[in-house]
């Protein structure tokens, strides 16, 4: 919020109200001023900004993650605009305390004199469009994790913060690479497993409009498909498990290259001690740099 063009605006911005959650007394600043006089005739949230943070937190925990849900309900809830593009535009999985005051505060400034609240055509069209797009993602699918099991290696493979339709989503995409590529060895299985997860990091990121983040990973997989040369129409070969074997390790001298070498690996069997009496100090003396 800017404070000094707040001032400007209201000149009690810095008295004192009380907060509806918490119940202590705070200055104006420590509100977030809406232009909704439901609430008052200021128009400031009757509950505070850490509160509200608060609140947006809890509803994203009980959305299963859904930050776009967790924001249409707070906006619900105190009766301001819910703009799904608009949202998009300012959401963060990654900082979720930074997209409720960016929310608000880009709202106002569209709202204007107007009036911040919920009851405008935009708002409408916004929840029915998300709401829609919801349904049409579940169809066919919420029978399928309902009868769907997890297992003991289920959850010994992917741990355990991931819910039932999560780890629906990465079995499958899982074993379509197993049945795609043949895999068996550890060091596949291992990048199998990478690949789904960050594929399932895309998807999430996608539903909550972070186009950034799917740009970034989309980004990785890519590259790392086009080095190793690995395309989708490639069949169940033994070719194929070479490639991904050389996919991983070529991940790993890129991304994580060895430093030091132990010594306890350096010339374990004096073979370059045996070169360089034989072959070195012999090629020396024959050009005569040693007698």
């Amino acid at each position: 919020m800017e404070k000094q063009n707040r001032d400007k605006i209201n000149p009690e911005y810095s008295s004192i109200s009380k907060c509806g959650a918490c119940k202590e007394d705070k200055i104006m600043a420590e509100y977030y001023w809406v232009n909704n006089t439901l609430y008052n005739s200021e128009g400031y949230f009757p509950i505070c900004k850490s509160c509200l943070n608060k609140r947006y937190r809890e509803l994203i925990n009980m959305y299963d993650g859904d930050f776009m849900m967790a924001l249409m309900h707070i906006c619900l809830n105190f009766d301001f605009p819910f703009n799904l593009e608009f949202a998009k535009e300012v959401m963060s999985n990654k900082e979720p305390d930074l997209t409720f005051p960016n929310y608000i505060e880009g709202m106002m400034k569209k709202a204007g004199r107007r009036g911040a609240f919920s009851n405008r055509k935009e708002t409408v069209m916004s929840i029915k469009e998300y709401s829609e797009k919801c349904s049409s993602a579940g169809i066919g699918i919420d029978d399928d994790i309902n009868k769907f099991k997890v297992t003991k290696d289920m959850i010994k493979r992917w741990g355990t913060n991931y819910n039932k339709a999560d780890i629906y989503i990465l079995e499958n995409q899982y074993n379509e690479l197993i049945n795609s590529f043949s895999g068996s060895s550890p060091i596949e299985k291992n990048l199998y497993m990478h690949y789904s997860l960050n594929e399932l990091a895309i998807r999430k990121a996608r539903e909550v409009g972070d186009q950034k983040t799917v740009n970034g990973i989309t980004k990785i997989q890519q590259s790392i498909m086009n080095d190793a040369r690995l395309k989708p129409t490639q069949d169940n070969s033994a070719q194929s498990d070479d490639v991904l074997v050389g996919m991983f390790i070529k991940g790993i001298t890129e991304n994580a290259p060895l430093i030091t070498k132990d010594s306890k690996y350096s010339d374990v069997d004096e073979i370059e001690k045996l070169v360089q009496k034989e072959m070195i100090s012999t090629m020396y003396k024959s050009l005569g740099v040693l007698k």
